[in-house]
């Protein structure tokens, strides 16, 4: 009898300390997103990519994290909402390059892939082009009563 109530005891305190789970790292939950997408599961990885960008530990990614956010939301528009997923991937590489610049300038240019480099180059002209709108010469417009 003494042996199953230190049994009971074991037990409960064993499944205490599973229900007992913590919240997964911001890292983790990138690689879990990262991970299904190449396995295939694309909501899967759709609503963790969302969950990160739209949650409290966004502020908590580094600029290398937040560039691989960036792709992960690049390969996403490959497959489904291609706007959304453009405008959330432009988010987090200008989120990255405010962070800091010169670690995305390394991460993109000598730590990714050469295969995958122009769509973050891609993304980094949009947020270029968002940041730095091009300045707009009124002599390059013809009215429209001068055209006969």
């Amino acid at each position: 009898m003494k042996n199953l109530t230190r049994f009971i005891y074991l037990f409960i305190l064993i499944a205490m300390a599973c229900s007992c789970g913590s919240k997964p790292s911001a890292v983790s939950q990138l690689s879990d997103a990262e991970m299904a997408l190449e396995i295939g599961r694309i909501n899967t990885a759709q609503q963790i990519a969302d969950s990160l960008i739209l949650g409290p530990d966004f502020a908590a990614l580094d600029a290398e994290e937040l560039c691989r956010l960036s792709l992960l939301y690049v390969r996403l528009s490959d497959e489904n909402f291609p706007e959304t997923n453009t405008y959330m991937a432009a988010r987090a590489l200008e989120a990255a390059y405010r962070c800091d610049s010169t670690a995305t300038s390394n991460y993109i240019y000598t730590q990714l892939p050469p295969e995958q480099r122009p769509a973050l180059a891609l993304v980094g002209a949009i947020v270029e082009a968002r940041n730095n709108p091009p300045c707009v010469d009124d002599s390059l417009f013809i009215p429209a009563d001068s055209i006969e």
